[in-house]
């Protein structure tokens, strides 16, 4: 596979695929209609789009539009292996679910570009197809991208946050003091999203929002304060947390900090703080060791 020229393989250049999800890659349609060709031709011929197959092999030559619609349907149930050189250790090789892309280079999710050690500067990659019913299940229950977030060397997650997604969280999970709507009082989570659709508060000024019973606290929680920006006449300058009979909580922090925990595990503490490369770091180690390898993946 490494060392000599193989059938059902291809080879391009890389780009990002941001809207990608991290078990996905995208191929470039005249590559993959090459790679799927005896595949295409037999499900042209199966649903009678094609008499015998030569006339389906005349049909892919000429890239018909059936075409198109029957290759999606084969590649909807079906890995492909990509490998960048020098392999240096297991992940250099991983399986993906390929999804049809223009153009002529592989996308490939920014995610999965540490195990790789690739970036976008002209590298390269290598597509191979498994063939076999068993290469299939084996390259989809232990090759997928999605599950091998963990380097074998020190268990460590080799997935993290990078470049435009560490500042986009940094930006989320700053707090600005003396921002509009600050020390505003919501009764819900929804309440405090119309606010922000309203432009009535920022997204990084802190507020307080009244949390359902269920929500999980940061460890070191105690009640405290926010004082409150051009507040109303005889309204109070500074509002204080705190803990109602019903077990529901009135929290200071931001709708943006809100967002970020939004993607984060149900159960795991709110972080309550800014989240810059390290503290995201700290963040991805820890879901790792406490959860599933889908929740990490899903997280991410």
């Amino acid at each position: 596979l490494l060392g000599k020229r193989v059938d059902y393989s291809g080879r391009s250049v890389i780009v990002v695929g941001p809207s990608l999800r991290m078990h996905q890659c995208g191929l470039p349609k005249p590559m993959a209609l090459e790679l799927f060709k005896p595949f295409v031709i037999k499900r042209l011929v199966d649903q009678g789009f094609a008499q015998n197959m030569k006339s389906a092999k005349r049909l892919v030559d000429r890239a018909d539009s059936e075409v198109w619609g029957v290759l999606e349907e084969v590649i909807s149930e079906h890995p492909v292996l990509l490998n960048r050189a020098p392999t240096l250790h297991r992940l250099g090789i991983q399986a993906f679910e390929p999804i049809l892309v223009e153009g002529k280079a592989i996308h490939l999710p920014p995610l999965a570009c540490a195990a790789f050690n690739a970036d976008f500067d002209g590298d390269q990659m290598a597509v191979h197809l498994p063939l076999s019913a068993e290469a299939q299940a084996e390259a989809r229950s232990l090759m997928m991208a999605s599950d091998n977030i963990l380097k074998p060397a020190d268990g460590h997650t080799v997935t993290m946050p990078s470049q435009d997604m560490i500042l986009g969280l940094y930006y989320l999970t700053t707090v600005i003091d003396g921002a509009k709507g600050q020390g505003r009082v919501f009764s819900s989570l929804e309440e405090a999203e119309m606010a922000l659709d309203k432009h009535e508060i920022d997204m990084q000024a802190k507020v307080l929002i009244r949390l359902p019973q269920d929500f999980v606290l940061p460890k070191d929680w105690e009640p405290g304060e926010v004082k409150v920006v051009d507040p109303e006449p005889g309204s109070p300058d500074v509002v204080k947390e705190e803990r109602f009979h019903d077990g529901s909580v009135l929290f200071a922090t931001s709708y943006g900090r809100i967002l970020f925990n939004g993607t984060l595990p149900v159960d795991y503490p709110f972080v309550n703080e800014q989240a810059p490369k390290k503290r995201l770091s700290k963040i991805v180690d820890d879901i790792a060791t406490r959860y599933s390898t889908a929740q990490v993946a899903a997280t991410l």
